[in-house]
């Protein structure tokens, strides 16, 4: 018994390992990058300033060249345009997704060459196609606008949750605490098939509920605020579920408990944002004074919502990724050790 215990122990970190860790910095590196961009991005749509540059594709340094030209009395250069403010935020937004599109080629590139396992190196390529495709929105975005901006504009917005998440899950299965993954503990936690089902209906109920949002942020259709304000409800109850599914569940694993804290934080945080946001883009007639916005930028608290809940969908996603393919590595590590225990015998 003890001699099959040591060989799953040893036969688990080998099933995961084998990831440089100058790929993992270049994951969270690329990840990082991603999150001014969905907050620029936000504020674009949050100060309708998506069209001050009328092309779509500009170089990275547009911004610093061409855009500020002006030179005042200190000697220091300023936005000449018309929409400073515009310009800042949407030409900043486009560099950081040059940014985010140098960090994917390199993880492509990087999991390609380094990596044994075909279905990681996969992953690298799937988030680099992600990442362009995502840009080729922003362009179409612009340039199109006159034929579907709107659709374009919302699209665009789902579709970034997304290509977060892929870059948060990526950074999460380079590092050292996913070759840990596959201990006794977590198999055992993990084989709670209620587990996985309601990790999987929370990720999904947090994105159905992304895009509703992007239905109000961008359209005027009457069922965006109704439906994304009761998909608030089903994510609560969803997350509480999942929780006390969890610690209800004899097995302990440390790290899918912190994962779940993490998750309570933010769901109570979105509410907060939620309310702020909500008051500042329907309450405007100024008759109830109880729901009066913020005074002080009330219009970020919108834009902040949307950061938030793109943290929100990618703990959910990681979490998701822990209780299913914990799962399937840990039974693949203990026929790994049974095979090397049959062939030493």
């Amino acid at each position: 018994m003890a001699t099959a215990t040591l060989t799953t122990e040893a036969a688990a970190p080998a099933a995961s390992s084998g990831t440089p860790r100058w790929l993992h910095v270049v994951a969270v590196a690329t990840a990082v990058a991603a999150l001014p961009l969905l907050f620029l991005g936000a504020e674009v749509t949050t100060k309708q300033v998506g069209l001050v540059d009328q092309q779509g594709l500009r170089q990275p340094w547009h911004l610093f060249t061409e855009v500020s030209k002006g030179i005042d009395e200190h000697g220091m250069r300023y936005f000449t345009d018309v929409a400073n403010w515009g310009l800042l935020i949407e030409h900043s937004h486009r560099t950081f997704g040059w940014l985010v599109g140098m960090g994917a080629i390199t993880l492509a590139l990087g999991l390609g060459l380094a990596e044994k396992r075909r279905w990681f190196r996969w992953i690298g390529v799937v988030a680099l196609v992600a990442v362009v495709c995502q840009g080729v929105l922003g362009i179409l975005r612009v340039n199109l606008h006159a034929l579907a901006g709107r659709e374009f504009a919302m699209i665009h917005g789902c579709t970034a949750q997304l290509v977060f998440a892929l870059l948060v899950s990526v950074a999460y299965l380079t590092s050292s605490g996913w070759k840990n993954v596959v201990g006794g503990e977590l198999a055992r936690a993990s084989g709670d098939s209620r587990l996985r089902r309601l990790a999987l209906l929370t990720a999904g109920l947090v994105y159905l509920q992304i895009v509703f949002g992007a239905i109000v942020r961008h359209t005027d259709a009457v069922i965006g605020p109704r439906v994304h304000l009761l998909l608030a409800f089903g994510v609560v109850a969803s997350a509480a579920i999942l929780g006390a599914s969890y610690w209800m569940n004899r097995a302990r694993d440390v790290r899918l408990a912190l994962h779940l804290r993490i998750l309570f934080g933010l769901v109570a945080l979105q509410l907060v944002l939620g309310v702020e946001a909500w008051l500042s883009k329907f309450v405007t007639d100024g008759r109830w004074v109880q729901l009066k916005p913020l005074t002080a930028y009330p219009d970020l608290a919108r834009s902040l919502h949307l950061l938030i809940g793109s943290f929100l969908f990618a703990t959910t996603v990681v979490i998701t990724l822990r209780v299913y393919l914990g799962k399937s590595m840990a039974t693949s590590a203990t026929a790994t050790s049974v095979r090397q225990m049959e062939a030493t015998a």
